[in-house]
């Protein structure tokens, strides 16, 4: 994540991280797959010769009109949800996991996540794990937005592939959004 106090910006600040960054890379013979505003992509494409793969869909859900469906089928008891303050070892199996089955994947073990999710001071991420006998089998990251509209946002959901598992974690998700009263839901995909 590239950002510029606005105090700094219009100084050249982005231009000059940009360039080096991609110079590494460059060098390094490796390749980027970013996911910028509309901002940052107009100018990445112009100042750094990148290609534009396409745009991501953005997914609103009003919690207003969600309901529960009588004939929803039970949650599966041998399941727990639980809030995670740190990620654990566990992490890095179910990392490792899902490596061998994705075939392009961004690092998603504990350093990894920690870093981007639990020790920023000010990401405010709420993380939701489901474990089966201790095994972490995947987690939602969620993140409350109280501003003009009390906003829910999903910013990832990481199992291996278990549907099952996915749908338990985005109903956890909803669910854990409606409880703070939340007027619509979006993610990104």
């Amino acid at each position: 994540d590239t950002m510029i106090n606005p105090q700094y910006e219009g100084r050249g600040i982005f231009n000059r991280v940009g360039a080096k960054f991609y110079e590494e890379v460059k060098k390094r013979g490796d390749f980027v797959i970013g996911f910028a505003n509309e901002k940052a992509a107009k100018i990445e494409v112009k100042k750094f010769n990148l290609e534009n793969l396409g745009l991501i869909n953005t997914y609103i859900m009003q919690t207003k009109k969600l309901r529960i469906l009588k004939s929803q089928p039970k949650p599966d008891h041998r399941y727990q949800i639980i809030k995670i303050k740190r990620f654990d070892e566990r992490f890095d199996i179910l990392w490792h996991k899902a490596s061998s089955i994705y075939n392009i994947l961004s690092v998603r073990d504990k350093n990894y996540l920690n870093w981007r999710y639990i020790d920023k001071p000010y990401g405010g991420y709420d993380v939701l794990g489901i474990e089966l006998n201790k095994e972490i089998l995947g987690y939602i990251i969620l993140k409350y937005v109280n501003s003009e509209l009390r906003k829910g946002y999903i910013i990832d959901i990481f199992t291996p592939k278990e549907q099952e598992v996915t749908s338990r974690l985005l109903d956890e998700g909803i669910s854990y959004f409606k409880k703070l009263d939340i007027e619509i839901i979006i993610t990104y995909i």
